[in-house]
């Protein structure tokens, strides 16, 4: 379980930059946006939130906000990825 929510956080990060460039197509960003938000109900706890923030910032990129932001987010998704990977 681990590992799969490892490799999500890993493509979340990738489908948050493309976003940022315009790169990707909104279907995918979409099912992204609803796994990090999903997270937080889920999980219910402050990581999760942070997840729920990325996800929503995520919408955001949608009506056209491009900030140094999306780079926060992208590191720190892509560590949660690492780190669970490490835990294996």
């Amino acid at each position: 379980m681990i590992a799969i929510l490892g490799i999500l956080d890993l493509l979340a990060a990738v489908v948050l930059v493309l976003s940022h460039y315009g790169l990707i197509i909104y279907g995918i960003a979409i099912l992204f946006v609803i796994y990090l938000m999903a997270k937080l109900f889920i999980f219910k706890d402050f990581i999760s939130f942070i997840d729920f923030l990325a996800g929503f910032y995520l919408v955001l990129i949608f009506y056209g906000v491009h900030t140094f932001i999306v780079w926060i987010f992208a590191f720190y998704l892509l560590q949660k990825s690492i780190t669970s990977f490490l835990n294996l």
